[in-house]
């Protein structure tokens, strides 16, 4: 049997597993029963597989799932410190009208622009401090980080000086848990202008 006849047999399963991601363990397990000749990198660049994180984890090509920006974000960080925040998260709390064309991830041990598949980030190397009101929600079987809307409108009030559009409390914005964080966390300038909306 050719080596491409045998490639096609990996895709083939892959497509039959049909998870939208897949372990290092899994494609060599493949690899080691069907084309032991082959290499994952040459799955990569045959596009059957994209790596999130190299010898890891990848993105499984040939499954009809929907793969979720959020989700590639989570586990290129695994078990890292990490949480998303930034304009898309202001955006989804309604905080601002902008949209974002990346997804801000805050970590503390990168920085940088990474393209993954088809899913854009920005990476923010922060202190380990940083890392406060975060809530978890599941998707699609994956816990990820988010910067609960009390914390994204602290970010948010540290990132811009005089945020106009923010016209009182937010509905999705629990006032007592806000003040509280803001006061742990924030300097006074910061605290005051959040006591003020």
């Amino acid at each position: 049997m050719k080596t491409t006849t045998k490639v096609g047999v990996i895709s083939h399963k892959l497509k039959i597993y049909n998870q939208p991601y897949v372990t290092n363990g899994i494609l060599k397990t493949l690899i080691e029963k069907n084309a032991p000749a082959y290499t994952i990198a040459e799955l990569c660049k045959d596009g059957i597989v994209t790596p999130i994180k190299r010898w890891k984890i990848y993105i499984n090509n040939g499954s009809s799932h929907r793969k979720d920006d959020y989700v590639i974000g989570s586990l290129y960080f695994g078990d890292e410190p990490y949480v998303f925040g930034g304009l898309h998260i202001y955006n989804l709390y309604h905080f601002t009208t902008q949209i974002a064309e990346r997804y801000t991830i805050y970590n503390t041990t990168i920085s940088g622009k990474k393209i993954i598949g088809h899913s854009k980030f920005i990476f923010k190397k922060v202190r380990p401090s940083f890392f406060y009101g975060i809530k978890t929600r599941m998707i699609t079987g994956k816990l990820v980080n988010f910067m609960s809307p009390e914390r994204a409108l602290i970010e948010l009030f540290k990132e811009r000086e005089n945020p106009e559009f923010i016209k009182g409390t937010p509905s999705n914005v629990d006032q007592t848990k806000l003040i509280k964080m803001a006061e742990k966390y924030c300097d006074k300038n910061i605290l005051q202008r959040i006591k003020r909306i």
